[in-house]
């Protein structure tokens, strides 16, 4: 586990950051290369970026040229049949007798590639009928002309069994003022002139489709796939395009084709042109070839004129390295200047002068360090044996300073452990007969036979070392004295800052713990690396939150995903903890920069239980909404009785009785509703007043009985021992617990149950106390209820607040009167079969 991701039981246990890595410096040769590198890959980029461009200009000229190519085959082709058809449409309007006239003279004078001309009379009587060649003409030339003018068009093609190239073009033109018919037959010879007449020398694959896809005439190797390869989309371009579509065969570069598709909508023909890629690359190579040729040229003089430039540099500079290493050797700086002039660079030539001032200085500085050497090495000698003497001390001084063996003892024990051995050693050390440290604490006077030191450090005293010994009052001895006096002083002051460390910290920690929100911190990854106990009692219930996922624990309870980022955010959870209760927690998250051992920002949370003012906020909304469908019923039945009395009056007539009773009843019943809310919001405030007196049991259960059986049916019946007959108790708020209860079992009876029926027992308790039980035979409650069934406004039968009324306050009104007496309210219920309300109150 990194450190990123460790879990530590406190935040004072994060450790300390580490030092940074050193980076290794760059050659400057190493450097140099580089750039002269850098400098020749700039324009080998840039032409090979031009050579790139160039590219794409010649593909684009290339499929504009095939595109241009289809538009004049198509044009060419269009022109050729609409003087065509102008010459059919012109024969459908001349007279019979002219026709056969007409006909010859048009083939002796005109230069079209007609074959055949028929005339056909409305009925499809064939009335004149003319070759180009002047034989006669063939039945089967006959049944095809019939073909066209019955159900043909203009661009069928039909191909002769006999010659696989030979193809007859339809034309037909109907005349309808007259009827006639007039069909041509073209073949496709004319076509095949066109092509070789646009296409001239050019490698092109070219070929003229009729509707299903056949080929008219081609040149070159045009395979009819290449038209079925048309995908729907490539088919909706080209109807959408006035100059055609580019398409691309697929394959690799050496069977693939470039096509160039256009298309003759008066003859549904398609016309294509297609060039291998293959081709184009070649045609393409003698210009790459020369750019090839002139990039690579390019790269070598690139480099043979970095080459160049860069000798002088490295020379200068290697004339500085060996001097440099000579002075190393030698001591000596020259010779450099000429060299360096030589090369010719001014900042190597400065660079020089400045290293054999440099030289020179260091030089006279060298001799003044041996002669100060000299001086030092005297002085070293005579404090050598002066320092052997006090190794012996300063090694005892040094284990006094390290950390002491704490093993089983207590800190305290182990320290004074730890000073007495340190002061063995020294007495040992400077043969002393007595040494012993006293504290300040035991200190007083010392005898002036006595060498005493003071164990201080910044004028705070914490004893004193004392030898009645008269060699102690030596200089060298009082020296050592002092010497052990001081470190003795910082392992006690050490001691002193540890002590109140350890009291800031279970300071600070009891702090933490006892705060009333509960804190959490996060690592990098996403774990907790920090939580206060009570913050593992509010969202694990009590379980260690110290290395799991945050985010997913959260998700897992709530079922809602809380990111650790969420600073100046506030976000609700909710949940039903393990006891049962709803549970309302309000997150925030906030940050803290530099933890020991964790660079950066850290995510936190604070984490606060709002289960009771979520309850209030949940109860106030349920007041407004529950009172305003309580309120209005009453207030709805007043206005209606009211305008039905409004109306007697006004006719003369005397009001219904039982329409005041039932204003009467209304007019309660809105009274009522206002007091239990009055009541409910005096229990939640604590201010609920009351007048205790010394009543009867007996009489406030049948008077509340009394007040419960005039709105519904009921049957109470009572078991009082003599010893709880008298009680000390508010009587008004303890009937009202008596008709809430009597009420609650009127309005859950059973179906069956047209009298509810109730029996309350009264028991003296322990401890001075009364102890009263309400049971009733109804429905009972659920066990999944009965935990809520004290909440304001909360029914186990929501049917029947819409049924037989009430707000859901009377449960809630029975536990507030209860505990405001400071007693006890239990429930047990048997679904289907009784309730048993219990309660516990004082007797006096």
């Amino acid at each position: 586990m990194t450190d990123s991701n460790k879990a530590y039981k406190s935040i004072f246990d994060l450790p300390e950051m580490t030092a940074e890595e050193v980076v290794e410096p760059h050659s400057f040769r190493n450097s140099l290369l580089r750039a002269l590198c850098y400098t020749a890959i700039v324009p080998i980029f840039m032409l090979g970026l031009f050579q790139l461009q160039q590219f794409q200009r010649a593909t684009k000229v290339a499929d504009e040229a095939q595109l241009a190519l289809t538009q004049s085959i198509s044009w060419s082709i269009t022109s050729t049949v609409d003087s065509t058809e102008k010459f059919l449409r012109i024969l459908s309007e001349e007279e019979t007798p002219n026709l056969r006239g007409f006909l010859n003279r048009f083939f002796a004078h005109s230069s079209r590639e007609v074959s055949v001309v028929g005339v056909f009379s409305a009925n499809g009587a064939l009335l004149s009928l003319c070759s180009a060649s002047g034989t006669p003409v063939s039945t089967e030339t006959i049944g095809i002309l019939n073909k066209i003018r019955k159900a043909g068009q203009s661009g069928d093609v039909f191909f002769s069994n006999d010659a696989p190239f030979s193809a007859q073009i339809g034309l037909v033109v109907r005349n309808e003022t007259n009827g006639r018919s007039v069909v041509a037959l073209i073949p496709n010879t004319f076509l095949l002139s066109t092509l070789h007449r646009l296409c001239g020398d050019q490698s092109f694959n070219v070929a003229v489709w009729d509707a299903n896809a056949r080929a008219i005439v081609q040149i070159g190797q045009s395979d009819p796939a290449i038209v079925g390869e048309l995908t729907p989309e490539n088919r909706r371009q080209l109807l959408a395009s006035a100059d055609g579509i580019m398409v691309r065969t697929p394959g690799t570069r050496d069977v693939s084709q470039s096509i160039a598709y256009n298309r003759i909508s008066d003859l549904h023909w398609l016309i294509s042109v297609g060039q291998p890629l293959k081709a184009r690359d070649e045609a393409m190579m003698a210009s790459l070839e020369t750019s090839g040729f002139f990039l690579i040229l390019s790269v070598i003089l690139s480099f043979f004129v970095g080459f160049w430039m860069n000798r002088p540099i490295n020379r200068s500079l290697q004339t500085l390295i060996e001097a440099v290493e000579t002075f190393g050797k030698g001591g000596r700086f020259r010779f450099v200047q000429p060299r360096l002039e030589k090369e010719g660079i001014t900042d190597f030539i400065e660079l020089g002068k400045r290293f054999e001032k440099m030289a020179d200085m260091v030089s006279v500085s060298q001799r003044k360090l041996e002669r100060l050497n000299a001086r030092l090495e005297d002085l070293v000698d005579k404090r050598t044996a002066a320092l052997r003497s006090r190794n012996r001390e300063l090694r005892t001084l040094q284990k006094l300073l390290l950390p002491m063996q704490q093993g089983s003892r207590t800190r305290k024990a182990a320290l004074k452990a730890h000073l007495s051995a340190s002061i063995r050693q020294f007495r040992k050390f400077l043969h002393l007969n007595d040494l012993r440290f006293i504290s300040n604490s035991k200190a007083g006077s010392v005898d002036p036979g006595k060498t005493a030191v003071s164990v201080e450090l910044s004028s705070q005293i914490y004893g004193r070392l004392v030898s009645s010994d008269p060699a102690a009052g030596a200089s060298d001895r009082v020296a050592s004295l002092r010497r052990l006096a001081n470190s003795m002083a910082i392992v006690l002051a050490n001691e002193a800052l540890l002590t109140q460390l350890d009291k800031e910290h279970t300071t600070l920690a009891i702090v933490f713990e006892s705060m009333t929100d509960g804190v959490i911190v996060f690592g990098r990854s996403g774990r907790i690396i920090y939580a206060t106990r009570y913050a593992e009692q509010l969202i694990n219930d009590g379980g260690s939150l110290l290395g799991i996922y945050g985010k997913e624990h959260l998700q897992k309870l709530y079922g809602k995903i809380v990111p650790e980022d969420t600073q100046g955010q506030h976000i609700r959870l909710v949940r039903r903890s393990a006891t049962g209760k709803m549970q309302t927690l309000d997150v925030v998250g906030f940050k803290v920069v530099n933890l020991p051992g964790f660079p950066g920002e850290r995510c936190c949370w604070l984490v606060r239980d709002i289960s009771r003012e979520a309850g209030i906020e949940a109860m106030k909304e349920n007041l407004v909404s529950v009172a305003a469908h309580e309120l209005k019923t009453p207030v709805t039945a007043i206005r209606l009785l009211t305008e039905t009395l409004k109306k007697d009056i006004q006719a003369g007539r005397l009001g219904n009785l039982q329409d005041l009773q039932e204003l009467m009843d209304e007019t309660l019943r809105l009274g009522q509703l206002v007091d239990d809310i009055l009541d409910v919001s005096r229990i939640e405030g604590g201010v609920m007043q009351l007048d205790k007196r010394v009543v009867q049991v007996a009489s406030l259960i049948d008077r509340a009985a009394r007040l419960v059986a005039v709105r519904y049916p009921v049957e109470v019946k009572r078991e009082i021992e003599p010893e709880a007959e008298v009680i000390k108790a508010d009587p008004l708020r303890l009937t009202q617990v008596f008709i809430n209860l009597f009420v609650n079992a009127a309005r859950y009876r059973k179906e069956t149950q047209n009298t509810a029926s109730c029996l309350v027992k009264v028991r003296q308790g322990a401890n001075s106390t009364v102890v009263i039980s309400v049971t009733d035979s109804g429905k009972g409650i659920e066990a999944d209820r009965i935990g809520r069934i004290f909440e304001p406004f909360y029914q186990a039968d929501m049917s029947t607040r819409r049924t037989e009324g009430g707000a859901g306050l009377g449960l809630t009104i029975v536990k507030g009167i209860t505990e405001a007496h400071h007693g006890e309210i239990s429930v047990a219920s048997t679904p289907g079969k009784e309730t048993t309300f219990t309660l516990v109150l004082p007797a006096y």
